[in-house]
């Protein structure tokens, strides 16, 4: 496979994951696409002629692949708050712990 199918995939899946990815995960993602804009810059180029088919999720997968891609993100979101809730309390000891050091 060429490069610039490689490029058009990922650019494909982006723009599926800008549409459905969670509020607390939207960062992650526009670091992800500024890498890949950095790191692709002449490949996007040559595929912009394709970017206005991009523009409308339901032309890209069935509705069953966007329910799974909903799911997933929902999974994901769910194991990051899951995650942040075992996190809070470990920082709240650590900032107790510092605050009683000092």
């Amino acid at each position: 496979m060429a490069i610039l199918d490689y490029v058009f995939l990922l650019k494909k899946y982006l723009a599926v994951h800008s549409q459905l990815v969670p509020n607390p995960l939207r960062s992650m993602h526009e670091n992800m696409m500024r890498f890949f804009e950095k790191n692709y810059t002449a490949e996007i180029a040559a595929l912009a002629p394709k970017d206005e088919e991009w523009k409308n999720i339901e032309n890209l997968f069935t509705e069953e692949q966007l329910q799974l891609f909903e799911k997933g993100n929902g999974d994901l979101a769910k194991d990051y708050e899951d995650t942040l809730d075992q996190v809070r309390p470990a920082k709240k000891s650590l900032i107790e712990i510092s605050s009683s050091q000092a």
